[in-house]
């Protein structure tokens, strides 16, 4: 996003090397030298029709950064403590059938949780399905960011055992 010339009043300048820049992140690469012959004619209306897209970009860029934040912050509030159990690995060697057998095994701890929501909740009707995939999206975003290291972790501790 810095590779852009930018003027005094910080939006984009018209020069040709920014006109290029845009041209190739937002044209596609079968258009592009359609679109750069046009520019020797419509340079002015082809730059500012790009840079609007560039800058609806970066705008997006920043809510979707915006919101994200606020998720995770709402989600800290509102989210079920669950645990993600317990992780045990073991290797063991068969002599009987001189093979090595390994296994990781987690439980999962039972976890029972009760809300209750009062009938005047300060929540819109309409806004609790995109609530709902909030927090399914964060739990399962904390999930992969914990769960899986401990699993990564056993595993990994199984290789330390039987290294060759």
């Amino acid at each position: 996003m810095n590779d852009f010339e930018r003027g005094k009043d910080g939006r984009l300048s018209r020069t040709l090397s920014n006109i290029n820049l845009l041209i190739d992140r937002y044209i596609p690469t079968v258009t592009q030298e359609t679109v750069r012959e046009m520019t020797f004619r419509y340079e002015q209306q082809i730059f500012d029709l790009l840079a609007m897209i560039h800058e609806y970009r970066v705008r997006n860029e920043q809510i979707l950064k915006r919101m994200d934040a606020m998720e995770r912050e709402y989600y800290e509030k509102v989210a079920i403590p669950v645990s993600l159990g317990s992780f045990e690995a073991s290797a063991q060697m068969s002599h009987c059938d001189m093979a090595r057998m390994y296994s990781i095994e987690w439980r999962p701890e039972r976890y029972h949780s009760r809300y209750v929501l009062s009938e005047q909740s300060l929540m819109n009707p309409g806004d609790t399905p995109h609530l709902f995939e909030m927090v399914g999206r964060q739990f399962e975003e904390h999930a992969k960011k914990v769960l899986i290291p401990k699993l990564r972790a056993e595993y990994m501790k199984l290789y330390d055992r039987f290294r060759p």
